[in-house]
């Protein structure tokens, strides 16, 4: 797990942040109070701290030589400080920290978090910067690795879209207006047949004093900032655009998976089943699976639903596991799942795979606070090429029924020259 240093006099104001991370971010929090304290954490600590909340006034430390140190360490560092004047925010802009957080009462535990939490999440995010100039270019990446994000750099709008193709993980572009070969305005546009806006944020920079925002907004830009702008108004941009992500990327995995298990949810099964079946045709058939747990009513009656959630987590993943894309693998509703094989799978090896998820069900153990139980599961296979996705659901589930009925605990599949097997 990743530790966070706080590095705070006021005890009472440390322990409420280290607890507030726990609580919200699940995150372990060491406290130094004094300077001596933090670098004695920081050199014993087993690996880097993640981050570090530093007070700028310490009794040891009063002019800042905290923040030195860490950043002597090269760690990332967050100033937190109660006095705020010109100087001073002239001072911390040409220094190498993430990010400074000006104390300012109760809410500065939240906002505190808030940019923690952000940082946190940069560790996953990449960037891409385009721009015909090295020195911005560089200037920018330095300061969005502060903000622990991965840099790729560009020199042209066609060098980023070749960039883009490569790395389908960039979530955040952000492109100079004036460039040779192709400009901020031609990328814009280009990455817009392919990307939308909910996937990858477009942030446009510009030094031409030109009325230019309208513009590039309607073709498909998140936003526009000028180069003149500041150190704050750019990370307080960036943060905006990468949270607006997050809360798109949110949304869209609660409606398309299912909170218990992680699996796809019915309403994105039919979706992308739907896809898969277009590929289908007589020579390339397609093979969907329903399976339910059995007696799961006994499991909910004997151990509580907190037996019967830890059951259908644990049939999750072993169908996560067992069932990785191409296969689609769902929660159907309740104690039933659904899996569709890509089209073309031999019947056949799609029985065995089956098979070899029912066995491997039937062996595993399931603990639940004090208890430790078994499930088993049974399965309907069908198969056809010609019929809409419910018509191949319902055959599948009429031989699930099929094998409940013939004893649970097996699977049953529809074959051309089989027929029930």
């Amino acid at each position: 797990m990743q530790h966070i240093l706080i590095i705070e006099d006021s005890r009472s104001m440390a322990r409420l942040l280290q607890q507030t991370i726990g609580e919200q971010l699940g995150l372990a929090a060491d406290i130094a109070a004094s300077r001596a304290e933090a670098e004695q954490c920081i050199r014993n600590a087993p690996e880097p701290y993640a981050i570090v909340l530093c007070d700028l006034t310490l009794p040891d430390a009063p002019h800042g030589e905290a923040m030195d140190m860490v950043l002597a360490h090269r760690l990332p560092c967050v100033v937190v400080t109660a006095e705020f004047t010109p100087a001073l925010r002239k001072r911390l802009l040409h220094t190498p920290i993430c990010d400074y957080v000006v104390k300012s009462g109760p809410r500065t535990i939240r906002y505190l978090v808030s940019v923690l939490e952000r940082l946190m999440r940069n560790e996953h995010v990449t960037v891409l910067v385009v721009d015909d100039s090295p020195s911005y270019r560089n200037n920018l990446a330095d300061l969005l690795s502060r903000q622990r994000m991965r840099v790729l750099q560009a020199e042209n709008g066609r060098r980023a879209l070749e960039i883009l193709h490569d790395n389908t993980d960039i979530s955040l572009v952000i492109t100079d207006y004036t460039m040779p070969e192709m400009d901020g305005h031609q990328l814009t546009e280009e990455i817009r047949k392919t990307t939308p806006p909910d996937r990858l944020s477009i942030i446009v920079s510009t030094g031409v004093e030109d009325d230019l925002a309208s513009r590039f907004l309607r073709s498909g830009a998140n936003d526009f900032i000028a180069k003149t702008a500041t150190f704050e108004e750019l990370v307080c941009r960036i943060n905006m655009n990468l949270n607006m992500l997050d809360l798109i990327s949110l949304t869209r995995e609660l409606s398309e998976r299912d909170a218990l298990t992680g699996l796809s949810n019915r309403r994105m099964l039919y979706q992308s089943g739907a896809r898969m079946l277009a590929e289908a045709t007589p020579d390339i058939p397609i093979c969907a699976a329903m399976l339910d747990i059995d007696f799961f009513k006994k499991v909910n009656d004997t151990y509580g639903h907190e037996g019967g959630d830890e059951a259908l987590r644990q049939v999750g993943r072993m169908l996560t596991e067992h069932f990785p894309p191409p296969c689609l693998a769902a929660r159907y509703g309740g104690e039933e799942f659904c899996i569709i094989f890509p089209p073309g799978a031999d019947p056949a090896h799609c029985r065995e795979r089956a098979e070899a998820f029912r066995r491997a069900v039937e062996s595993a153990t399931i603990a639940c606070g004090q208890h430790t139980f078994g499930i088993t599961v049974s399965i309907g296979i069908a198969q056809n090429s010609n019929s809409a996705l419910e018509e191949i659901l319902r055959q599948a589930d009429q031989f699930l029924y099929h094998a409940k009925r013939t004893g649970r605990n097996r699977t049953v599949q529809s074959l051309p020259e089989e027929g029930l097997s």
